[in-house]
């Protein structure tokens, strides 16, 4: 933590360093004019350095050349171009401190990124479960997705949208918050985890939804236990959740397709959710 509060002050200074230099007269005509290209750079490459590193996982030195080849994209088609053109020195400085902000940003998403996944290594340990991120299960979907095409076997997937409710929420704030949605997310994984067979494929994604991917599983089966694992999360969280299904090969013949069938047919939040399947609405209730 005290790294992280290091970093995020550091970036904090040199914005305030930056932007106080750009606001004194003198500085302005006499050394340096910053360009509103400039700003804009520096305000873009700092915020997908902060929120970019547990998505697009590219290297710090591969983030800077991005962001040295952006500059001179923008050098080649703007700047040259302007009637006052930038000179060598100016050029030089904007680029050392837009790289410097790639930098300083870049730093501080790896830091966030680190205290996240140790809160979710804590939340894990507590509540272990099988539980893989979805962007990270790409060849066990593929393997499940073929083996069901060579054969000709069915496959469902279940999707479960939980959501935080504002009472649950309102109680929380910063770490703590963020330490008890870990902690919910593990325990849910951990009760989808009782139900499903040991084929079955349990994933999780960014926006609190767990897919179960079910081989051997038609539709009607499907609902079964679709229904089966809603009946226990409600009986220990204290959130709301929908739920959905969508089957192989009756629906879709690819994942990606499947999962998009599933979030479409996600009903809106309410007292006693809807769950939709192919042939009709059916109201699932408590």
């Amino acid at each position: 933590m005290k790294t992280l509060r290091s970093s995020v002050i550091l970036l904090f200074s040199f914005f305030s360093v930056v932007l106080g230099i750009a606001q004194v007269e003198y500085f302005e005509k006499n050394v340096l004019n910053f360009q509103a290209a400039f700003f804009i750079m520096l305000v873009i490459a700092t915020l997908i350095g902060v929120w970019g590193p547990s998505r697009i996982r590219v290297s710090l030195y591969g983030y800077l050349g991005i962001w040295a080849a952006i500059y001179v994209l923008v050098w080649a088609l703007y700047w040259r171009f302007l009637p006052n053109p930038r000179t060598l020195e100016e050029l030089i400085v904007q680029f050392l401190l837009v790289e410097l902000a790639v930098a300083l940003s870049y730093n501080v998403g790896v830091q966030i990124n680190q205290v996240n996944n140790l809160l979710k290594g804590i939340a894990e340990g507590s509540y272990p479960n099988r539980t893989l991120d979805l962007t990270m299960a790409s060849d066990a979907i593929n393997t499940e997705m073929n083996r069901s095409r060579r054969y000709s076997r069915p496959l469902s997937v279940l999707l479960f949208q939980i959501t935080r409710t504002p009472s649950v929420s309102n109680q929380f704030e910063g770490v703590e918050k963020d330490l008890f949605s870990h902690f919910m997310a593990a325990k849910i994984g951990r009760i989808i985890n009782e139900h499903a067979r040991q084929t079955d494929l349990i994933m999780r994604d960014y926006d609190y939804r767990f897919i179960v991917l079910c081989p051997e599983t038609n539709e009607q089966s499907a609902l079964v236990l679709a229904q089966r694992i809603y009946q226990s999360i409600a009986e220990v969280i204290d959130r709301q959740t929908v739920w959905s299904t969508a089957s192989f090969p009756s629906e879709a013949l690819s994942f990606d397709e499947l999962f998009e069938i599933a979030v479409s047919r996600l009903p809106v939040l309410e007292e006693k959710p809807t769950v939709f399947t192919r042939k009709e609405n059916i109201e699932i209730t408590d």
